[in-house]
């Protein structure tokens, strides 16, 4: 896990700071700034309770979808009402 925890803001002041020459590439100000706190690794045991979860969640995410265009059309209208 990174350090960072506003991920959003420090996406955009990397992206600054190529736009402003900085930074050459947006690939030398990740590596300059960005320190991993701690990796977490799948546990290898439980490559079959993920690999069922994975496959409920690749049935469910088509199931969805239509539903959450239609909340996303209800929230947009909301923004105006």
């Amino acid at each position: 896990m990174p350090r960072i925890t506003e991920a959003a803001s420090w996406g955009a002041a990397v992206l600054a700071g190529v736009g402003a020459g900085v930074f050459r590439e947006a690939s030398l100000a990740v590596e300059a700034a960005l320190h991993i706190e701690q990796v977490y690794e799948p546990e290898p045991s439980r490559q079959q309770v993920y690999q069922e979860r994975y496959l409920l969640y690749r049935e469910l995410y088509p199931a969805l979808k239509s539903i959450h265009h239609r909340l996303t059309g209800l929230q947009a209208g909301a923004a105006y009402a």
